[in-house]
């Protein structure tokens, strides 16, 4: 298997999770985030301006600073696509006042 991508190692990961060969596994293949490097390039995404706004609720934008970003508010395992206008979520210290970017206006929210 060595040589393989990443992709090609995921299914022997699962192998092992399921035959109880995890320790067999990591001597073989010693913990690493480059096995999974294709995965990563292929899936991954940037995740960014992370707010904490109450209980299970947060807000966050996906994407680099070079791309398109898109804004989402996670509740619970519920998640709800924003405006995509939305270019920057800040959050106050103290209290939950939110400022909310878009293109030519910022508005602030309480909550």
């Amino acid at each position: 298997m060595a040589g393989t991508t990443g992709k090609a190692k995921i299914p022997a990961i699962k192998e092992a999770n399921e035959k109880g060969e995890n320790q067999k596994f990591r001597q073989d293949f010693p913990p690493a985030h480059t096995p999974l490097i294709d995965l990563i390039d292929d899936n991954a995404q940037s995740i960014c301006q992370l707010q904490f706004i109450e209980d299970q609720k947060i807000v966050f934008l996906t994407g680099a600073a070079y791309e398109q970003r898109q804004a989402y508010l996670l509740y619970g395992s519920e998640l709800l696509k924003l405006d995509e206008n939305i270019r920057a979520i800040g959050k106050s210290k103290i209290g939950n006042v939110f400022a909310i970017a878009v293109k030519d206006k910022i508005t602030i929210t309480h909550g």
